[in-house]
């Protein structure tokens, strides 16, 4: 399980704590009544995510550690988040691993009893709108968000996916380490080092058969890249848009361009030209309900 601890750079209050764990109602499920009797889901097997989740967080912030004065000016502080958006951040109590989701304060109450005037209860509400909470971050780089610090219990994200294409076609593994939920904003960089590459094909297996089919018919110029934004639905060749070269095969059976799975997913890419040098790198953060 875990506790909501931070919002933006704002410590959430820890004593007396009672917060909500919910994850929210499915969305964008009809059921159509059958002739026969019963229901029949549009959706079929494939998984929906949460839609409008509120979560509320309660807490109470005392003199225990500090004065008068400054229970004050944290309380002050505390009413100014009121209508702000920032990341919402939650601590697992196992491993103690962090993870983030978008959210704006929407309410927030306060109540002090007169029996007892050296500490306040609060009352956060929080409307989310992410689709789900983000977990490690695997990107070809070490960078730090703005307003994340060391001293919070954040730490280094894990390792990035780049690989390697130094044959084609080349089946790689590329692993969603949270769970239940598919990751399906995923950014996919393909460089072409040395070569152009003037064809391009990357397909995620299930069983050795194509469940995800994409493919992109312009050339990668050496020393340039093609970068596949599968949460925004674009596509660009150096920085300039070109989705006219890109289509989804038949057997593309996803609504989305790439999603990936919890766990290990099987992705397979098969390229014209581009050096053995050439690589591809996926960029995404674990997805957690």
């Amino acid at each position: 399980m875990y506790w909501y601890k931070r919002f933006g750079t704002t410590d959430l209050p820890t004593d007396r704590p009672n917060q909500d764990l919910s994850t929210g109602d499915s969305f964008n499920v009809e059921f159509v009544p059958m002739a026969g009797g019963g229901l029949f889901d549009t959706r079929g097997s494939d998984l929906t995510d949460p839609h409008g989740m509120k979560i509320g967080v309660s807490g109470a912030i005392s003199t225990k550690a500090q004065s008068t004065t400054a229970l004050e000016a944290q309380l002050y502080a505390m009413q100014a988040l009121v209508g702000k958006r920032d990341k919402l951040y939650r601590e697992r109590e196992i491993g103690l691993t962090w993870e983030w989701a978008y959210a704006r304060l929407m309410k927030f109450k306060t109540r002090r009893n007169k029996q007892n005037v050296n500490f306040v209860d609060l009352d956060f509400e929080f409307q989310v709108e992410d689709r789900c909470w983000h977990g490690a971050n695997h990107d070809n780089g070490w960078l730090l968000d703005s307003g994340e610090y060391f001293d919070s219990g954040l730490f280094f994200d894990s390792a990035d996916f780049t690989f390697t294409l130094d044959a084609s076609p080349k089946t790689v593994t590329v692993t969603n380490g949270g769970t239940t939920v598919i990751v399906t904003d995923c950014v996919i960089t393909v460089s072409a080092i040395g070569v152009d590459i003037t064809a391009l094909q990357i397909e995620k297996l299930v069983s050795a058969a194509a469940v995800a089919d994409v493919s992109y018919a312009g050339t990668i110029t050496a020393g340039q890249s093609l970068v596949i934004d599968c949460g925004a639905d674009s596509v660009e060749n150096n920085s300039v848009a070109d989705y006219n070269n890109f289509s989804r095969g038949a057997g593309h059976k996803q609504d989305s361009i790439m999603p990936l799975d919890p766990g290990d997913n099987s992705i397979r890419i098969t390229k014209t030209g581009g050096g053995a040098a050439s690589t591809i790198n996926f960029s995404f953060d674990d997805g957690y309900r």
